[in-house]
């Protein structure tokens, strides 16, 4: 193999491997300066070893990267230790917004930098990290917990995919954060398909309102993969959970239902609880 061929061949399974990588500039400038010769060393690099030592230097230095979940399990295992951000100690509420920094969610401005280099005194780096999340959330310090803050990088719950809201549920559980009547999402199994639960549920809700599945086209429709609230304890059959909301421009008059949820076994598509059911409670769909 030529010199020319096997640099080919290393740069391009480097580009592939670690093009959305950050490696250490320092390392990166020393490197060159050896190749360059203007560091003497005993033995020269050859060209492949230089590269192998830029991809390690690269891969060591992404592995050192935290992760957006990661600081979730942070925020989760403080919140259940001392509740909402405003009552966390300094050194956890520093350590946050460093994290957040470093994946570039929080800007590094010299109100971040000081903080985190510790320049200010106590009650000036409490004020700055409760300022600082304030902005990042666009709310009151007071009522900031674990949702209000993932919600910024991860966007709102609402368009969570079904992994995402999977780990949730399970971190919640992982960190000791009471489970019983708390809705439980899972990732989705069963024979029934997303598609086939929102089928269903046209199907069955215009059945029970007597009226064409046209009539529902109008609706807004949600679905997610859970143990419903309702659920007994311990009992883990998981639900597509299949919602249709009125949208707000149609009156009162025109609408069947404000929100009408349905809930189908992924399995063999039966319905936890009918349609002709929950009509019968009082203010259903309302």
């Amino acid at each position: 193999m030529t010199e020319q061929r096997e640099r080919e061949l290393i740069c391009r399974a480097i580009d592939q491997r670690f093009s959305k990588k950050q490696g250490d500039p320092r390392l990166a400038k020393q490197i060159i300066e050896i190749e360059k010769g203007d560091i003497k060393m005993k033995k020269k690099l050859s060209l492949a070893m230089v590269l192998a030592i830029i991809a390690l230097t690269i891969a060591v230095t992404a592995l050192a990267v935290i992760t957006i979940k990661e600081v979730g399990r942070q925020i989760a295992e403080n919140e259940k230790q001392q509740g909402y951000f405003v009552n966390w100690e300094l050194e956890k509420k520093i350590k946050l917004i460093s994290n957040l920094a470093d994946l570039q969610y929080i800007e590094r401005s010299d109100e971040v930098s000081g903080l985190i280099k510790g320049s200010l005194t106590e009650q000036e780096a409490h004020e700055a990290a409760n300022d600082i999340i304030a902005s990042f959330t666009g709310q009151d310090v007071d009522g900031i917990g674990f949702m209000s803050i993932m919600q910024v990088p991860m966007g709102s719950v609402e368009n969570w995919t079904y992994e995402e809201k999977a780990w949730y549920s399970t971190l919640m559980r992982e960190v000791g954060i009471e489970s019983d009547g708390m809705t439980q999402f899972v990732q989705p199994s069963g024979r029934i398909s997303e598609q086939e639960a929102i089928a269903i549920a046209r199907r069955e809700i215009a059945k029970g309102y007597m009226v064409l599945e046209d009539e529902l086209d109008r609706y807004r429709v949600s679905v997610d993969f859970e143990i419903p609230e309702a659920a007994e304890s311990g009992n883990k059959q998981a639900y597509w959970h299949v919602r249709f909301e009125a949208p707000e421009d149609i009156s009162e008059d025109e609408r069947l239902f404000i929100l009408f949820p349905v809930y189908i076994h992924p399995d063999n598509g039966s319905l936890l609880w009918s349609v002709q059911d929950m009509l019968s409670i009082p203010d259903s769909g309302e």
